[in-house]
């Protein structure tokens, strides 16, 4: 079964909300000290908010249609913060050894953090020690990584880095149980206005990752 993809990404200008979520399990000591547990062993989720101040009568019924068709599975959500057409620009994906041939697609938040991207969606740019690679040196695997052809391994010492865009695989969102790490059950809506003639406004999408 094909991954559907949602269907009208949010237009510039408009409000899009982004949340990483943490599952933490706080213990209270007597003595005052806490303890935490993190439910999600090192993996987050991310929530998103978007909103549509104005909407035709076709891009209203495929929202509708698109929420009512996907109401129990995932899908794609391509959303990149610099609008552009590589959301991720020269991400350092390692170094090379002279043997190792795969290189995950990855993004660094801040220097801090790294996240791993699987959904690779735009054909990537890939240089090595700064030279742009031939798109026949080496191809994208299913889980997102770098795989160079045989010939074409980076030497040792060379970085590998990449410019690329991915989705996030995500869910509608149920109300109030976006971060909950229990089974749970509830409403997920949609809430359109017709606040002209021909035009209505959607107050709210909420969408949340998946965990595979």
């Amino acid at each position: 079964m094909t991954t559907p993809s949602y269907p009208i990404a949010p237009l510039p200008g408009y409000s899009v909300l982004q949340r990483p979520l943490i599952s933490l399990a706080v213990q209270t000591m007597a003595s005052g000290k806490e303890l935490l547990a993190d439910f999600w062993l090192g993996q987050h989720k991310w929530e998103f908010t978007l909103t549509y101040p104005r909407l035709t009568p076709a891009e209203m019924e495929i929202l509708l249609g698109f929420f009512l068709a996907n109401r129990s599975v995932p899908f794609f959500f391509d959303y990149r913060e610099n609008k552009s057409v590589y959301g991720v620009v020269d991400a350092s994906l390692g170094t090379g050894n002279g043997s190792d041939d795969t290189f995950q697609m990855v993004r660094s938040w801040g220097g801090l953090f790294t996240e791993t991207c699987k959904y690779i969606h735009t054909a990537p740019q890939v240089k090595v020690a700064g030279v742009l690679q031939d798109p026949s040196y080496y191809t994208i695997n299913s889980d997102g990584a770098v795989v160079f052809a045989s010939g074409h391994i980076p030497a040792a010492g060379q970085a590998v880095t990449a410019s690329f865009s991915y989705d996030y695989l995500v869910r509608f969102a149920v109300e109030g149980k976006g971060g909950s790490s229990q089974a749970s059950s509830g409403l997920a809506s949609l809430e359109f206005e017709q606040f002209s003639y021909r035009l209505s406004r959607l107050g709210q999408v909420d969408l949340i990752t998946w965990f595979e």
